[in-house]
């Protein structure tokens, strides 16, 4: 089962999934969901990719709604992810399809390692998360140390791996990066917009003029 609820997550799969300096080719999403003002959890857990089916982010979601549809929600609530990549831009989707049709859900990811921040999807969609007012930061070793009280076990210990903090920077400033990127890209093209509707208005009255100054004429000459 690729969701584990109110279960405390195995160190060891912590240290491999969250370690920001390795790839796999597999997610791993921590996450927690309760009222706003109150300090216990509602909802929480862990959640694998379910391979050729659904991804983490998806997977807890459609169970987040499904406790929605079934329980009275009224008030302000929060919803937190700590996921071992950021999401894809399909998950990025559904994470804005589902903020939008909750005004009173509060939403923050914090991600360790950065899920191909050189291809377009992913950054328009990451883009467009932060747009939709989710917030979006990737993992210092204080999450991480958050993380594992909290999700793993209040009694263990963490201990940094090597370069965990130069490459949590790395990591920042690449997601800084392309936030403003992206945030330039679209002011270009609002801007190219604005002057391509300019022009055609512009070339409308043109026309209007020398039709206008063609009736005229023609009226004259009769």
């Amino acid at each position: 089962m690729p969701i584990f609820l109110k279960e405390l997550l195995p160190k060891e799969d912590f240290l491999e999934n969250f370690d920001n300096t390795k790839r796999l080719k597999k997610t791993l999403l921590l996450f927690s969901f309760k009222k706003k003002e109150n300090l216990i959890w509602k909802i929480w857990g862990y959640a694998y990719n379910d391979p050729g089916n659904k991804h983490a982010e998806v997977l807890v979601l459609d169970y987040i709604e499904d406790h929605i549809a079934e329980n009275i929600t009224k008030g302000k609530y929060e919803l937190i992810f700590c996921v071992s990549y950021t999401p894809c831009h399909k998950c990025s989707d559904r994470i804005i399809s589902f903020m939008a049709q909750r005004s009173g859900i509060c939403m923050e990811i914090r991600a360790s390692k950065p899920y191909f921040f050189d291809r377009e999807g992913e950054r328009k969609g990451l883009h467009l998360l932060k747009s939709s007012g989710v917030s979006i930061k990737m993992m210092n070793i204080s999450d991480y140390r958050k993380c594992v009280y909290l999700f793993v076990h209040p009694s263990e210990y963490f201990t940094p791996w090597s370069y965990l903090d130069e490459q949590s920077k790395q990591n920042a400033n690449d997601l800084d990066t392309l936030l403003k990127q992206e945030e330039e890209n679209n002011k270009m093209i609002d801007s190219d917009i604005i002057s391509g509707n300019v022009n055609s208005i512009l070339n409308l009255i043109e026309t209007q003029c020398a039709v206008s100054s063609g009736v005229l004429r023609a009226d004259n000459s009769s």
